[in-house]
């Protein structure tokens, strides 16, 4: 399974500034809904290019929390040139968060795309 950085308040502005396009999972390491809205979001993050995916856990990263008024887990934010455009709160299903997420991300899946269209 892909690898996800966890990110904290000291590297969390860094690591949005730094990627085109990032989706931060703020969760919980013993959070199993956590567990689960990750799995999704890694397998559905997959269909898309250059997309990073970070998890924040919400204990590690106070201030973050803070500032993004995170205050519930599991919930996403999809970053785009470092700007929060888009929040999405609990377990998705990869459906789900295929078609919230092709308005933000280029498909790796042109072809289907176009007969989308």
């Amino acid at each position: 399974m892909y690898q996800v950085a966890v990110l904290k308040d000291d590297n969390f502005l860094k690591e949005i500034n730094k990627h085109k396009y990032l989706i931060v999972l703020f969760s919980s390491p013993d959070c199993g809904s956590c567990q689960l809205a990750k799995k999704h979001v890694i397998d559905t993050a997959e269909q898309f290019k250059d997309i990073e995916v970070r998890e924040c856990y919400i204990d590690a990263a106070p201030e973050t929390i803070k500032k993004y008024k995170i205050n519930s887990s599991p919930l996403i934010k999809i970053f785009v040139d470092g700007e929060s455009v888009y929040t999405g709160f609990g377990v998705r299903t990869p459906t789900d968060l295929y078609y919230q997420f092709k308005g933000f991300f280029p498909s790796i899946n042109y072809y289907e795309d176009l007969l989308d269209d």
